[in-house]
């Protein structure tokens, strides 16, 4: 409802009424997320009274809650905060095994997806501390 309020010409009725007639809701679902969007700063309603004594409710949205229009030009989104390493772990920026999990990558010899920092074969088709050799697959018992 919000979105739609946004979307609406300036000067464009905005109230239960007119709000009922365009959604399916009922008029106390209506009221009752004008009012939710009102509470949390993105609906604006203000009562005036006309020249001639009757008493208007005008309704203004907003695209940020509660910030003035010159500080949500300004404003830029911050990123989120870094977690903090594990003790006895530290990075450089040339660190070759930075924290987190490795990118996945497909196995050059069965196609499965597999956790690597770089292409090539998955532990199931490197070749063994024995043989010396890759097999062709993943290794299957018989």
């Amino acid at each position: 409802m919000g979105t739609h309020i946004l979307s609406l010409p300036e000067g464009a009725a905005v109230d239960i009424r007119s709000l009922a007639a365009r959604f399916p809701e009922g008029r106390d679902r209506i009221a009752f997320a004008l009012r939710e969007l009102e509470a949390y700063g993105y609906v604006e309603r203000v009562r005036e009274r006309t020249a001639d004594g009757r008493v208007l409710t005008r309704t203004y949205g907003h695209h940020a809650p509660g910030v003035p229009e010159e500080a949500r030009a300004v404003r830029a989104p911050q990123p989120p905060p870094v977690p903090p390493l594990p003790p006895g772990r530290e990075t450089t920026p040339d660190d070759p095994c930075p924290p987190g999990p490795q990118p996945f990558q497909t196995c050059d010899g069965c196609e499965r997806a597999c956790r690597a920092r770089e292409p090539g074969r998955c532990r199931d088709c490197r070749p063994g501390p024995a043989s010396g050799e890759a097999v062709d697959g993943p290794a299957v018992a018989a």
